[in-house]
């Protein structure tokens, strides 16, 4: 997984004001699901793929076969068999989730200064209100603790898992039944941009945006995201392809949110995946052997671009380091 810390003490040296941050994971995206796929790139994918070409694009990305150890790794830095995470996601009200006594990375960048933000899916516990992510180091958080709720009741397992939550506690949001979820954490997301430029225009900020897109349920969004998949053959392929497209919305719209607030000043974006694609929810690997939860490339490869006003100066640590990519 990319960490910001080592671009963090680069700029440290060429900067005086530190960039914003913001980490965008789409969940259960395959190999042959993004921008480059053969079936879904041009289709699913029009703003992404506009926003990867001032980007760096990661030709060798590696993450976790599933979603709580990929989560987990990109929270504390460290391998998930050190959290004692690398043996599956965390499940209803498991009695256990990232160790309280791992310091995240929401906690770091806090320390540095930033004010921190999340919106999305969390799966890393939620066996108590420590395990959750403003006890964790945001500032903010709106979302859902689990891992694979229905995109428009908000359930799970017969129960309401849509929180937005403080330093304090937390409220579950009973009103948003029959709202896709996407849309939601969009809003929120972009709200949450707006706000920290409002309230805090000389601090950094930090904002993790962990979308539910393109994990099953397979649950399209319908509308003009079912128009732009309708020559997609298959027909849970073409529902998964309508879920990738409005993930696309949610990333120009965010990222467009980013470049308005920030005029003139640095940011840095990574989108990319969390782990491979799954066959039964239609994911796509090829040419890559295996899929989500198998350790075959096509379970751990996959894809991540860096974008934003301070792709530059990333570009020149990337060449400083002779071409590799220091913080992966």
């Amino acid at each position: 997984m990319l960490s910001f810390a080592p671009y963090a003490l680069a700029w440290a040296s060429s900067a005086s004001k530190p960039p914003h941050l913001a980490f965008i994971l789409v969940d259960d995206m395959g190999y042959n699901d993004f921008i480059d796929s053969s079936d879904l790139g041009e289709v699913a994918w029009p703003h992404t793929r506009q926003l990867a070409k001032q980007a760096i694009k990661v030709a060798n990305y590696y993450t976790q076969p599933i979603c709580t150890p990929t989560r987990g790794a990109l929270m504390s830095g460290r391998y998930p068999v050190r959290l004692g995470l690398q043996h599956g996601v965390i499940a209803g009200y498991q009695d256990y989730g990232l160790p309280l006594d791992e310091v995240t990375l929401a906690d770091k960048l806090r320390d540095a200064g930033y004010k921190t933000y999340m919106t999305g899916k969390w799966h890393l516990g939620l066996y108590t209100f420590s395990h959750t992510p403003t006890a964790r180091g945001f500032d903010a958080y709106f979302g859902y603790w689990n891992g694979a709720e229905d995109y428009l009741t908000h359930e799970i397992g017969g129960y309401l898992d849509l929180n937005r939550q403080n330093a304090t506690g937390y409220e579950q949001v009973a009103d948003a039944t029959g709202k896709f979820s996407t849309n939601l954490f969009a809003a929120d997301m972009q709200a949450s941009i707006r706000s920290h430029k409002a309230r805090y225009p000389s601090t950094p900020a930090f904002f993790y945006f962990p979308l539910q897109n393109v994990h099953v349920p397979l649950e399209s969004p319908g509308g003009k995201y079912d128009a732009a998949c309708a020559s997609v053959p298959n027909a849970d392929r073409k529902t998964f392809c309508s879920m990738a497209s409005i993930a696309d919305d949610a990333i120009g719209n965010v990222t467009a949110t980013l470049a308005t607030a920030f005029a003139g000043e640095d940011y840095l974006v990574v989108v990319s995946g969390d782990n491979g694609g799954i066959p039964t929810g239609a994911g796509n690997n090829y040419p890559l052997r295996g899929h989500k939860a198998e350790l075959w490339e096509g379970g751990v490869r996959n894809s991540a671009i860096v974008l934003g006003s301070a792709v530059p100066t990333a570009q020149a640590v990337i060449d400083a380091h002779g071409g590799w990519y220091p913080w992966l």
